[in-house]
């Protein structure tokens, strides 16, 4: 059996033919990898801001805080481009606007 695709199973339960399957994570393009990589480890480090939102008064993720975002570059030996801040950016959008429970997918 090919690699297994969390996401696929969800959308089609078909695990015979994931590398065929519409619905399985896309590739990584290799000039992706290095800002794929940064995010997976800089992905928790949101600032956060007091809303509401029918009816429900709480924290919630307003963007990445890009000083701890530089730190883990930093530490990683990442150097932070404008085509990796872009990336990033990229990321940060879809997750803040995405809906809850969309793209839990366990892609990598």
């Amino acid at each position: 059996m090919e690699r297994y695709y969390p996401y696929c199973v969800k959308a089609c339960r078909d695990w015979t033919e994931c590398s065929k399957c519409e619905w399985r994570c896309p590739d990584l393009w290799p000039e992706n990898r290095e800002a794929w990589e940064l995010w997976n480890v800089a992905k928790t480090q949101w600032r956060t801001g007091v809303m509401g939102a029918g009816g429900v008064i709480g924290p919630c993720p307003v963007g990445l805080d890009y000083v701890a975002v530089y730190q883990v570059a930093n530490t990683l030996n990442i150097d932070i481009t404008p085509g990796m801040l872009h990336a990033l950016q990229a990321l940060e959008f879809y997750e803040l606007n995405r809906k809850p429970g969309e793209g839990d997918d366990g892609c990598e």
